[in-house]
């Protein structure tokens, strides 16, 4: 998961640095936040510095810090020949110095992001009109009254099983599409790191799957069991939307096939978002009717 290695080239003037663009950079260092990041970085460096085993940086190991950049981002790691490990301060300090460009799609206009660019109000406003969109399909799929029955219910679970598996798979490239605090101009406050968010859901999605098929297709458990895991399904769908979406207004990667060396992930096209926000109105639909809809047996099932 590592594909390239960038030390930090420091001489008196400048920080060149290989960014996630896969471009080369240089700051100055009167006016660079890099540069200025990097001073109490090597301070804290100098007492307390982390040996990077298995990792084949070879020479590089006297070098600190060094930049990673690896298909979700730019990540900051710290390597010397003396070994210890760096105490959890000062990764934290570290951490919160860097924080702001490990993800570059939290920048305006990432990569061509429209919506991202707008002002403020009108990110809210895109953000409303999206989840309108998606609430208006979803509704009008489930006006249809279809009844998936027990196989549909079957399949949904098993989709969201292996949802459910990729969420711990590709961990990494789930958080991507976590939308960073103050997302759609100032609306998403929502608390918990981006870890945290793809672990719950993982976990939930893994639940949820396993509690359709029980309840369905395999009759483990009574078939109410079934019709509260698609509710609750339901609502953990409508919960992560705002990650689809993020994902479509700030062209942030999220999970999929690995970049070549030094390559960026490949942008998702705007009728690719489209084409994601009808599947999921769709799959909103499935899962209402999996816990509301058909099954004339369900009493005596129950």
């Amino acid at each position: 998961f590592l594909p390239v290695m960038s030390p930090f080239m420091s001489c008196s003037t400048c920080t060149r640095v290989s960014c996630c663009t896969g471009t080369r950079v240089m700051w100055c260092s009167s006016s660079s936040k890099v540069s200025s990041a990097l001073t109490p970085a090597r301070s804290l460096l100098s007492s307390k510095r982390r040996v990077l085993t298995g990792l084949g940086l070879g020479a590089h190991a006297q070098l600190s810090p060094l930049l990673v950049r690896t298909p979700v981002g730019l990540r900051l790691v710290c390597a010397s020949k003396g070994g210890g490990d760096m105490d959890s301060s000062a990764g934290s300090e570290l951490k919160s110095e860097f924080d702001e460009w490990t993800r570059p799609w939290e920048a305006p206009g990432y990569r061509g992001a429209v919506i991202s660019a707008l002002p403020e109000n009108q990110q809210k406003i895109a953000f409303a009109a999206i989840s309108a969109g998606i609430s208006v399909g979803t509704a009008l799929i489930c006006a249809l009254s279809l009844d998936v029955g027990d196989v549909g219910a079957g399949v949904l679970g098993a989709l969201y099983i292996l949802g459910g598996v990729a969420h711990f798979a590709v961990f990494d490239q789930y958080t991507t599409i976590v939308p960073h605090e103050g997302a759609f101009g100032g609306l998403w406050r929502v608390p918990g790191t981006p870890a945290f968010q793809v672990t719950w859901t993982g976990i939930a999605e893994l639940a949820g799957g396993l509690g359709l098929i029980a309840g369905g297709p395999v009759h483990a458990v009574p078939h109410v069991v079934g019709r509260i895991s698609g509710f609750a399904l339901f609502v953990l769908t409508i919960a992560i939307t705002p990650a689809n979406i993020y994902a479509a207004t700030n062209n942030a990667p999220g999970p999929g096939p690995p970049p070549e060396d030094g390559e960026l992930p490949p942008l998702v096209e705007p009728s690719g978002h489209v084409g994601r926000a009808v599947a999921q109105c769709v799959l909103l639909a499935a899962l209402w009717s999996a816990a509301f809809n058909g099954c004339d047996d369900c009493v005596t099932r129950v």
